[in-house]
C-alpha cells in the first residue's frame, strides 16, 4: 500500500463542515436529508435527531476532499433553533481544530482519496 504524507497532498486548506447537510462551500451533512440554504432552521423544523460535523481538506471539486475528523451528536426534543445553531457550531469548531492539530502534526496520509490518521 501506498500512501502519501499530507504535505505532499496538494493543501489548500481544511474545510469545516457543518451540520452535515450542503450549505455553501463549507457546509455539508452526512446524511443528506437537508439540502441548501437555512440548514439549521430546517433540520430544526424537520426535528433531525443527529447533527455533526466534518473536516476534510479542500480541493478543486466541491465537498469532495479527504475526509480528516468527523464529529456527531443526538439531539434531544424540546430545543430550539437557538439551540441547534449553538451546538453546530461548537461541534464543527472542535471537529476543525482536531483536523488542523492532526495535519500540523503529520498524522495524516492519503490514500486513494482517503486520509489515513496515525494515532
Amino acid at each position: 500500500m501506498t500512501t502519501t504524507p499530507a504535505a505532499h497532498f496538494p493543501f489548500r486548506g481544511v474545510c469545516p463542515s457543518a451540520n452535515f447537510f450542503s450549505k455553501t462551500r463549507s457546509k455539508k451533512w452526512i446524511f443528506r436529508s437537508i439540502i441548501g440554504a437555512n440548514t439549521y432552521r430546517r433540520a430544526f423544523e424537520r426535528g433531525v435527531k443527529v447533527i455533526g460535523a466534518t473536516a476534510h481538506y479542500v480541493t478543486e471539486k466541491l465537498d469532495e476532499g479527504p475526509i480528516l475528523a468527523q464529529q456527531a451528536i443526538h439531539l434531544t426534543d424540546g430545543l430550539t433553533l437557538s439551540d441547534y445553531k449553538q451546538y453546530g457550531k461548537s461541534i464543527e469548531s472542535d471537529t476543525l481544530l482536531q483536523a488542523i492539530k492532526w495535519h500540523i502534526e503529520d498524522k495524516i496520509f492519503i490514500y486513494r482519496n482517503k486520509a489515513l490518521v496515525l494515532k
